[in-house]
């Protein structure tokens, strides 16, 4: 029997000033189908298409690394009169380079009707509040396609610090940092 919620979450586990994240349920499969089938969002990832099965298994993993750990991949609605699903944005406990410990990764992807109006920013600041003010965690890293360009920026902006080039058999994935101290630093800073 699946660990995955069956009900809709009334209660989000946190939010922005336009949207609101929760925690996906197996009712929300055709979205995460949506979005990791659309041909403009997968060719921005690592993993790049994911088959239904796939998807199966992706929200399946999303749901049980939830249940076990208090976070991973959530579902993004817009506060809309009549909601519209954004993407996912979350943290996922990855074990990329097998020299290093496994670290919480900031991870999302955003339907292309949303692109270049600030919610991966928005969500991914979101995110990195959750993460280190919430679950107090120390360090968070971040990677992304070696062609997305749109991600690479939002690590600049968000202040990661490069950590080096991870080679693995479908090319090479950037890899950054940024550690709770130097985030509240320039959080302070900025206000």
């Amino acid at each position: 029997m699946s660990s995955l919620n069956t009900q809709k979450i009334s209660t989000p586990l946190f939010e922005t000033s336009r949207t609101v994240i929760y925690p996906f349920t197996l009712d929300d499969l055709n979205d995460l189908k949506a979005l990791h089938q659309h041909p403009d969002v997968y060719i921005t990832t690592v993993t790049g298409f994911s088959s239904d099965e796939r998807v199966q298994a992706e929200l399946k993993e999303y749901a049980d690394e939830y249940n076990h750990l208090g976070i991973s991949q959530l579902k993004v609605m817009t506060k809309d009169e009549n909601p519209q699903f954004v993407g996912r944005v979350g943290l996922q406990l990855m074990a990329i380079d097998p020299t290093q410990l496994p670290s919480y990764e900031l991870r999302f992807a955003i339907m292309p009707t949303h692109w270049g109006k600030g919610f991966a920013t928005e969500l991914a600041l979101a995110t990195l509040d959750f993460a280190f003010n919430v679950l107090n965690l120390d360090r968070i890293t971040m990677g992304h396609a070696e062609s997305n360009v749109k991600s690479q920026t939002i690590a600049t902006k968000l202040k990661f610090k490069s950590i080096g080039i991870y080679q693995h058999p479908k090319g090479s994935t950037p890899r950054y940092e940024l550690l709770k101290a130097d985030y509240l630093a320039h959080k302070e800073m900025a206000q």
